[in-house]
């Protein structure tokens, strides 16, 4: 019997000291990693990782700031030479104290890219973790709607030393304040380029010729159609469709439910 207890002291001290294997996984996030206000968490919960400052966030989103309801394009970068395989996760949250998330993600690369918390978030898949020295992925965010003034972004990364240990990755972080364009949206999104959208008979209006194009919320095209005013969407199973209307070489976007 005592050796017994002695044997099973042992291997619990054994098991306690026994290098941590990482509890992490290559398929993403599990979300709420930011380190936003919101989420209050950050990637070295998961990997104890040493800290870097080669995390990037960049936008096309104009220096006088986003227009409400544009959808725009987000280009995240980490630089670690050495390093094969890294990861993301990325949210936006309103700039006041409770920090809702605001905007409206997309994906442009389902391969590589995944949401998360409830879709709120945005982190890497398995078969998008790859680079050589570093790594760039690039998703869409839709702005919310006017008056929700200042949006901050919140990126953090992990440069990944593949030893299956949570210690000894590095963890990046970056975030950016993008300020409302509010006078600029108003010239922007005129009747004149509105896309209305009838819940009833599911169909999409608009009040000039245009190229209207919808897509899943993944970035895959599900219609185009080229010279007209109208669109039906009818025959589309339920879910969240992003559509394009482009006259003139202008493109306006809206984000549509259908149930």
């Amino acid at each position: 019997m005592k050796n017994i207890i002695i044997s099973s002291i042992l291997i619990i001290i054994l098991i306690s000291i026994y290098p941590k294997i990482s509890n992490t996984s290559t398929s993403g996030s599990p979300g709420g990693m930011t380190g936003s206000p919101a989420d209050g968490a950050s990637c070295t919960t998961c990997h104890y990782a040493g800290v870097g400052n080669s995390g990037f966030i960049e936008s096309n989103i104009p220096l006088t700031g986003y227009i409400p309801n544009q959808t725009y394009t987000l280009t995240l970068t980490i630089n670690q030479p050495g390093i094969n395989k890294f990861g993301f996760e990325i949210t936006s949250e309103e700039d006041n104290f409770g920090s809702a998330k605001t905007g409206t993600f997309l994906l442009t690369n389902s391969n590589e890219t995944k949401f998360v918390n409830n879709n709120n978030s945005v982190t890497h898949k398995a078969s998008g973790t790859s680079g050589n020295g570093g790594k760039t992925w690039e998703i869409d965010w839709q702005a919310p709607n006017s008056g929700t003034g200042t949006v901050n972004f919140y990126a953090a990364f992990i440069a990944a030393n593949s030893d299956g240990q949570n210690s000894g990755d590095t963890w990046h972080s970056s975030n950016i304040s993008i300020t409302e364009d509010v006078v600029n949206s108003i010239n922007e999104i005129s009747k004149e380029n509105q896309i209305i959208f009838n819940y009833l008979t599911k169909e999409i209006n608009v009040n000039n010729l245009s190229e209207i194009n919808v897509y899943s919320i993944n970035g895959k095209q599900i219609l185009n159609k080229k010279n007209t005013t109208t669109i039906s969407l009818k025959d589309i199973k339920p879910g969240i469709y992003l559509i394009d209307k482009i006259n003139n070489n202008k493109k306006i976007n809206k984000i549509i439910s259908i149930n």
